[in-house]
């Protein structure tokens, strides 16, 4: 199997003292397709916002083809984010 074109690792985040995100983890490999699905305000948004680079974590780390991006700026990334 080869490697994952994106790893989430751990990640975590937290607004006015309230966890919203807690050690989410998973891997996406290349040809899948992965859906979110939750209710209203379970932090759906707020990973994508990480993943693009609109939101930091407080903990964890958004690797790209094996490459960490954490700090890497949203226009950088090659992602978008639509609602």
């Amino acid at each position: 199997m080869s490697d994952p074109i994106l790893q989430v690792s751990e990640i975590e985040k937290s607004f006015e003292g309230k966890k919203v995100l807690s050690g989410i983890s998973f891997d996406l490999f290349s040809g899948e397709t992965l859906a979110l699905l939750g209710p209203s305000g379970c932090g759906k948004s707020t990973l994508l916002a990480i993943i693009a680079g609109i939101e930091n974590p407080e903990q964890g780390t958004v690797n790209w083809n094996g490459k960490q991006i954490n700090n890497l700026p949203p226009h950088r990334r090659g992602f978008g984010l639509m609602f």
